[in-house]
């Protein structure tokens, strides 16, 4: 099957793969699967593992089961170097999917190594809802990682990047994973202007500089623009009852306020908004560590010392001086729409928490906007874990999926909780929690909102 990356006619050109290069994609990722499953078994691996994984010299075996150098090297995964080949793209393995990416510099006398799929990057494919959709768009697509994750839910996806380069691998990572993408190269929101989306999910870019280049020839933009422009432009572009996700950094005046810029960007356009953030840091500590460190001065405004001037000087001038990075989740809905923010951290390991998400879209619609169903639908518990503190009466909730939203509470809660062990309306709880325990309904009603917000419950329908 020919695998084509498709670019509008009123776009620039990005990447389109050639049939016989598809082909050769698709024989070099049956035999990477193959090698892997057998590294993963302790077993021995062959040239292309060496090649593509470890970043060794290749040597071809001459095998008609092995993909042609010569298309790969066209294709721009291999090259020349002295008297053999070497890989130009490295390739892993993550969640069932094969990922080239470029080579980094290796430490001297040390492995060569590519980049991986980052923390952030795994964050926001775990919290992202996973529903089937008819559209869905990875905005600043890189190397197509988010637009590969989306495809398995999505019958279109369509991937945007204003790198060039990022769009041509974006395609070979397609090509391997026998995924049809359509890719476009460009800034912002310019590719897809007039179309809608069901699910838009992006990796917003942060570089630290002065006047921050974006990309190979696209805009520049200081600070938190590129945030700014991805999530003002969100809900334009979904449709009905569509989600947009974005993990990216914004900039604020005092430590406290980390909530405003977002909520100056989203109000009255028509979304649910549920800030999250991670962290918050001082922009000066962060820019200092990020201009001595290994990643320098984006490769464009000179040494490190200088774009750490010209940051300081932006932020004289801006009065910005915090950064807080986040995930910002949108819902488009017709009516009335809240926005909420709340700080939080994630849970190890790489479990799907986009159905958390979901449900506390749902729960946070129904307390904002529908208050008097909230108390007349019926509820279940969803998984969480229940621990004793030491030296205390108390009991610490903690959920097991996504965000914790850990909660200490009275021994008594839980038998409130118990009452959801099948399905009950908060009335009927209360009312029976009232008559064992002694505690007011008004009480037993307001920890049990508390819990509905923060998830703990979910409506049944």
């Amino acid at each position: 099957m020919s695998m084509t990356v498709f670019v509008s006619a009123e776009r620039r050109a990005a990447a389109t793969l050639p049939p016989e290069g598809c082909r050769a994609l698709r024989v070099l990722a049956e035999r990477l699967h193959e090698e892997l499953d057998r590294e993963r078994l302790g077993g021995a691996v062959g040239a292309l593992h060496r090649a593509f994984v470890r970043g060794e010299p290749f040597a071809p075996s001459g095998s008609l089961n092995d993909p042609d150098p010569n298309l790969l090297a066209r294709m721009g995964l291999l090259q020349r170097s002295g008297g053999t080949w070497m890989a130009t793209l490295l390739i892993d393995r993550w969640d069932g999917l094969l990922l080239a990416r470029h080579r980094v510099p290796s430490p001297p006398g040390g492995p060569s190594g590519a980049e991986e799929v980052g923390p952030n990057a795994k964050a926001l494919s775990r919290l992202t809802p996973r529903r089937r959709v008819a559209a869905a768009l990875d905005l600043g697509c890189g190397q197509g990682f988010h637009a590969l994750q989306a495809a398995r839910k999505a019958s279109r996806v369509v991937g945007t990047d204003a790198s060039r380069l990022a769009i041509r691998v974006a395609a070979i990572n397609a090509a391997l994973n026998g995924t049809t993408i359509d890719f476009r190269q460009g800034s912002l929101y310019e590719p897809v202007e007039g179309e809608r989306f069901d699910l838009i999910v992006s990796n917003a870019p942060f570089v630290f500089s002065g006047v921050q280049a974006v990309t190979d020839g696209g805009p520049a933009a200081k600070g938190d623009a590129v945030s700014e422009a991805f999530v003002r432009g969100a809900p334009s572009r979904l449709s009905p009852d569509g989600f947009g996700v974005f993990l990216c950094n914004w900039e604020h005046a005092a430590e406290s306020d980390w909530e405003e810029p977002p909520r100056r960007w989203l109000q009255h356009t028509g979304v649910d908004a549920w800030m999250v953030r991670l962290r918050t840091s001082s922009v000066e500590a962060v820019a200092t560590a990020w201009f001595r460190g290994p990643q320098g001065s984006n490769g464009s405004e000179g040494s490190g010392a200088e774009s750490l001037r010209r940051w300081r000087t932006h932020l004289r001038e801006s009065g910005l001086g915090w950064l807080t990075m986040g995930i910002i989740f949108l819902r488009r809905r017709d009516g009335r729409t809240w926005i909420r923010g709340d700080t939080q951290w994630l849970t190890d390991g790489d479990t799907q928490a986009g159905d958390q998400v979901l449900r506390i879209f749902e729960n946070q619609t129904l307390l904002s906007c529908e208050p008097d169903r909230a108390r007349e639908v019926r509820w279940r518990k969803v998984g969480f874990v229940a621990t004793d503190l030491p030296g205390s009466s108390l009991v610490h909730l903690s959920q097991t999926r996504g965000f914790r939203f850990d909660v200490c509470v009275e021994p008594r809660a839980q038998q409130l909780l118990a009452l959801f062990d099948s399905i009950s309306s908060i009335d009927d709880a209360v009312c029976r929690f009232r008559a064992a325990s002694g505690i007011p309904e008004e009480q037993g009603r307001t920890l049990l909102f508390e819990l509905i917000r923060r998830g703990y419950l979910e409506a049944v329908t």
